[in-house]
């Protein structure tokens, strides 16, 4: 359950994500970066409010998980177990959102191609298995590299590449959307 909130999260990243696009197209971004607003501080705010909301949907919908495993089986432990296991998918959400970003810094009419990003993960992750797809396909997709908690140990690996990968897209979003005209519709 926690992969497929991820899938859904990551979706939610995306689309918020957007509405910097959606802006920008409507001509609202122009007057908004007219005054002391930075570019990099217009879009650095939407990604942050995309990824801080992303996380808080994790950690809901893992609580919420949990309460229901804690009132089914009377194990109260659930609620916290749960709530992890889903905040462990963090990383590959964020990546998701950064490289939203980093298309829209940088080419924002291919903003669509994100949507690969997701949905391979979520099909290879949910069908991969059953097909018996080699284990570097998966590996393709920034889902497939967290473990599915609690049934696997959490290792910090993966958390620190996908963060590290995160940050590095959403920098060079940053930097070629400080750069490129405005465009507006």
């Amino acid at each position: 359950m926690g992969f497929t909130m991820a899938f859904l999260v990551s979706c939610f990243a995306i689309l918020s994500v957007r509405r910097l696009r959606n802006e920008e197209q409507a001509g609202r971004a122009d007057p908004v970066l007219a005054t002391k607003t930075s570019r990099a501080g217009w879009m650095g705010s939407g990604v942050a409010a995309a990824a801080a909301s992303s996380i808080v949907l994790l950690g809901f919908s893992g609580a919420a998980t949990g309460l229901g495993a804690a009132l089914v089986t009377g194990e109260p432990g659930y609620v916290v177990t749960l709530k992890l296991a889903y905040l462990a998918h963090t990383p590959a959400v964020l990546v998701v959102a950064a490289v939203a970003a980093l298309l829209f810094g940088l080419v924002p009419r291919a903003f669509g191609a994100v949507w690969i990003l997701p949905v391979f993960g979520y099909l290879v992750g949910t069908f991969g298995p059953i097909l018996q797809l080699p284990h570097w396909i998966g590996d393709l997709s920034p889902l497939g590299h967290i473990p599915h908690m609690p049934l696997e140990a959490f290792t910090a690996t993966p958390v620190i590449a996908l963060l590290l990968v995160a940050a590095a897209a959403v920098a060079g979003g940053l930097a070629t959307f400080r750069r490129r005209d405005i465009a507006a519709t």
